[in-house]
């Protein structure tokens, strides 16, 4: 269902001639061990949208990918929150500008 969604939406968009760029899910927590409760979803999720951005031929920026090297970086003490986030979900001042960093680097 997700792939198909994705799928759909990305012809939606292009046949509108709107540049689509996708960008995998990032996190619900931030634990860089993969013991966040919802990882093996979202590494399901980002893996699908992989394999869609592969086959659409589409620009990309995998955060999930750039999320997880941060925390294994910056996150000792494999925190639940508070890295980039404020909850685990939702993007700290430290998240946003991260998150505006990595978009700057596929756009250069």
């Amino acid at each position: 269902m997700f792939k198909k969604s994705l799928e759909d939406l990305i012809d939606r968009l292009e046949k509108e001639k709107i540049q689509v760029v996708q960008c995998t899910l990032t996190s619900v927590g931030e634990k860089h061990d993969g013991t966040n409760k919802d990882d093996p979803k979202l590494e399901e999720f980002a893996e699908i949208q992989r394999q869609v951005i592969k086959a659409k031929n589409v620009p990309f920026n995998d955060l999930r990918k750039a999320f997880v090297a941060y925390w294994k970086a910056n996150n000792p003490d494999n925190k639940g929150s508070g890295i980039l986030t404020y909850d685990g979900n939702h993007w700290n001042d430290r998240g946003m500008q991260f998150v505006a960093a990595e978009m700057l680097k596929r756009f250069k």
